[in-house]
Protein backbone atom coordinates (compact mmCIF):
# COMPACT_ATOMS: atom_id res chain seq x y z
CA UNK A 1 0.00 0.00 0.00
CA UNK A 2 3.13 2.30 1.13
CA UNK A 3 4.38 1.59 -2.71
CA UNK A 4 0.51 2.90 -3.85
CA UNK A 5 0.65 6.26 -1.93
CA UNK A 6 4.27 6.76 -2.89
CA UNK A 7 3.79 6.50 -6.45
CA UNK A 8 0.27 9.15 -6.41
CA UNK A 9 3.01 11.26 -4.57
CA UNK A 10 5.11 11.41 -7.26
CA UNK A 11 2.75 12.05 -9.74
CA UNK A 12 1.19 14.51 -8.40
CA UNK A 13 4.52 16.65 -7.75
CA UNK A 14 5.66 15.75 -11.63
CA UNK A 15 2.46 17.42 -12.71
CA UNK A 16 2.48 20.35 -10.59
CA UNK A 17 6.05 20.60 -11.62
CA UNK A 18 5.10 20.39 -15.45
CA UNK A 19 2.01 22.99 -14.64
CA UNK A 20 4.04 25.29 -13.40
CA UNK A 21 7.09 24.89 -16.22
CA UNK A 22 4.09 25.29 -18.98
CA UNK A 23 3.58 28.32 -17.27
CA UNK A 24 6.67 29.99 -18.39
CA UNK A 25 6.43 28.03 -21.61
CA UNK A 26 3.29 30.29 -22.38
CA UNK A 27 4.80 33.51 -21.37
CA UNK A 28 7.74 32.54 -23.92
CA UNK A 29 5.51 31.42 -26.99
CA UNK A 30 1.87 32.60 -26.84
CA UNK A 31 0.03 35.64 -25.75
CA UNK A 32 -1.11 35.29 -22.32
CA UNK A 33 -3.25 38.30 -22.62
CA UNK A 34 -5.47 36.68 -25.34
CA UNK A 35 -5.51 33.25 -23.27
CA UNK A 36 -6.79 35.30 -20.38
CA UNK A 37 -9.32 36.86 -22.21
CA UNK A 38 -10.05 33.55 -22.90
CA UNK A 39 -10.88 32.55 -19.42
CA UNK A 40 -12.77 35.66 -18.70
CA UNK A 41 -15.09 35.19 -21.71
CA UNK A 42 -15.92 31.56 -20.36
CA UNK A 43 -16.10 32.41 -16.79
CA UNK A 44 -18.77 31.13 -15.05
CA UNK A 45 -19.47 33.87 -12.63
CA UNK A 46 -19.41 37.66 -13.90
CA UNK A 47 -17.66 38.72 -10.91
CA UNK A 48 -14.96 36.19 -11.67
CA UNK A 49 -14.87 37.95 -15.46
CA UNK A 50 -14.71 41.40 -13.90
CA UNK A 51 -12.15 40.12 -11.95
CA UNK A 52 -9.87 38.67 -14.86
CA UNK A 53 -10.50 41.60 -16.94
CA UNK A 54 -9.89 44.57 -14.41
CA UNK A 55 -6.70 42.88 -12.36
CA UNK A 56 -5.34 39.50 -14.05
CA UNK A 57 -5.65 40.67 -17.68
CA UNK A 58 -3.38 44.35 -16.76
CA UNK A 59 -1.13 42.02 -14.93
CA UNK A 60 -0.87 39.19 -16.97
CA UNK A 61 2.87 38.37 -17.09
CA UNK A 62 3.26 38.97 -13.21
CA UNK A 63 0.54 36.73 -12.57
CA UNK A 64 1.66 33.79 -14.38
CA UNK A 65 5.36 34.28 -13.56
CA UNK A 66 3.71 34.05 -9.85
CA UNK A 67 2.00 30.99 -10.71
CA UNK A 68 4.77 29.74 -12.25
CA UNK A 69 6.89 29.64 -9.37
CA UNK A 70 4.01 28.13 -6.62
CA UNK A 71 2.81 25.73 -8.73
CA UNK A 72 6.63 24.33 -9.44
CA UNK A 73 7.06 24.84 -6.12
CA UNK A 74 4.21 22.71 -4.58
CA UNK A 75 5.18 20.16 -6.99
CA UNK A 76 8.64 19.93 -5.38
CA UNK A 77 7.35 20.30 -1.80
CA UNK A 78 4.97 17.23 -2.77
CA UNK A 79 7.66 15.17 -4.49
CA UNK A 80 10.11 15.68 -2.17
CA UNK A 81 8.23 14.00 0.88
CA UNK A 82 8.59 14.35 4.47
CA UNK A 83 7.15 16.63 6.31
CA UNK A 84 7.41 19.17 3.04
CA UNK A 85 4.52 16.85 1.74
CA UNK A 86 1.64 18.42 3.40
CA UNK A 87 2.28 21.70 3.26
CA UNK A 88 2.28 21.55 -0.76
CA UNK A 89 -0.95 19.22 -0.93
CA UNK A 90 -2.57 22.14 0.36
CA UNK A 91 -1.39 24.18 -1.64
CA UNK A 92 -2.50 22.18 -4.26
CA UNK A 93 -6.03 21.30 -3.04
CA UNK A 94 -6.29 25.25 -2.35
CA UNK A 95 -5.30 26.01 -5.91
CA UNK A 96 -7.79 23.61 -7.69
CA UNK A 97 -10.22 24.99 -5.68
CA UNK A 98 -9.56 28.64 -6.83
CA UNK A 99 -9.17 27.32 -10.51
CA UNK A 100 -12.29 24.98 -10.64
CA UNK A 101 -15.13 27.80 -10.29
CA UNK A 102 -13.11 30.91 -11.96
CA UNK A 103 -13.03 30.07 -15.23
CA UNK A 104 -15.11 27.84 -16.90
CA UNK A 105 -16.84 23.81 -16.78
CA UNK A 106 -14.18 22.62 -18.31
CA UNK A 107 -11.83 23.43 -15.61
CA UNK A 108 -13.96 22.01 -12.94
CA UNK A 109 -14.16 18.47 -15.15
CA UNK A 110 -10.36 18.94 -15.31
CA UNK A 111 -9.15 20.37 -11.69
CA UNK A 112 -11.93 18.59 -9.25
CA UNK A 113 -11.29 14.97 -9.83
CA UNK A 114 -7.81 15.79 -8.69
CA UNK A 115 -8.72 17.25 -5.17
CA UNK A 116 -9.59 13.55 -4.24
CA UNK A 117 -6.31 11.70 -4.38
CA UNK A 118 -4.74 15.02 -2.99
CA UNK A 119 -7.21 15.27 0.02
CA UNK A 120 -6.46 10.98 0.63
CA UNK A 121 -2.90 11.54 0.20
CA UNK A 122 -3.16 14.82 3.03
CA UNK A 123 -4.99 12.46 5.52
CA UNK A 124 -2.27 9.83 5.23
CA UNK A 125 -0.49 9.28 8.55
CA UNK A 126 2.57 7.86 7.22
CA UNK A 127 4.03 10.99 5.24
CA UNK A 128 6.34 12.23 7.49
CA UNK A 129 9.10 10.23 5.81
CA UNK A 130 11.27 10.93 3.70
CA UNK A 131 11.16 9.23 0.75
CA UNK A 132 13.72 10.98 -1.70
CA UNK A 133 15.97 10.14 1.39
CA UNK A 134 14.88 6.65 1.77
CA UNK A 135 14.98 6.17 -2.45
CA UNK A 136 19.05 7.27 -2.12
CA UNK A 137 20.07 5.04 0.43
CA UNK A 138 18.36 1.97 -1.03
CA UNK A 139 20.66 -0.56 -2.72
Amino acid sequence: MRDKKELLRLIFGIIWIFAGLTKIVQLIFSDITETMTGFADNCMFEFCSELIENIAIPNATAIFILLAFVETGIGLLILTGGSYTKPGLIGAILLNLAYAPLFSYYTILVNAPFIIPQVYLLMQNDLNKNYLSGLMSRK
